[in-house]
């Protein structure tokens, strides 16, 4: 009934893989909320604030079809890097123009597309680095984990991502 907590006990890369992804993922769930948010309360339009959903899913399904072939064709841990580095570039620009308020919302929309990209590349290739960071009867245990942190991440991000 409990999970099997002996990856994050045993491997200190696979712990440093998750908590990065657990932090990421709770970020762009509460950056989703956020985005939304401004969207919809700078233009009062329900078209522009749905239109935020579709420049997340476009890139995500087209990049998303051919980035492990990609990841397989390139260093993986370069390339791993490169989308993780573009998500918080992403994301630091989601930020500043929120506090600053200077962007036209298809400029928003565009980085939110970018950030998706990104994250259309990393994700799939941060879940090939497990076979390397734990050991084999530990896999399954790994795998359970990284889906208990995404689910919790879709379930409490967006609440805490609409407190704050």
């Amino acid at each position: 009934m409990l999970a099997d907590t002996a990856p994050l006990r045993e491997s200190p890369a696979f712990r440093r893989l998750w908590l990065s992804g657990v932090c990421s993922s709770f970020g762009g769930q509460m950056t989703t909320v956020a985005v939304l948010f401004q969207v919809w309360h700078s233009t009062g339009s329900a078209a522009w604030t749905g239109a935020i959903g579709l420049a997340q899913a476009v890139p995500l399904i087209a990049f998303g079809l051919f980035a492990g072939a990609l990841a397989d064709r390139l260093d993986r841990r370069r390339f791993y890097m490169a989308c993780t580095v573009g998500q918080g570039a992403c994301s630091a620009l989601l930020a500043t123009q929120a506090l600053l308020g200077t962007f036209p919302v298809l400029l928003v929309l565009l980085v939110v597309a970018g950030q998706s990209l990104f994250g259309a590349g990393s994700g799939p290739t941060s879940r090939t680095f497990l076979p390397q960071l734990v050991r084999r009867e530990h896999l399954g245990a790994a795998l359970a984990l990284n889906r208990i942190a995404f689910q919790g991440s879709m379930m409490v991000g967006p609440a805490i991502g609409g407190l704050v």
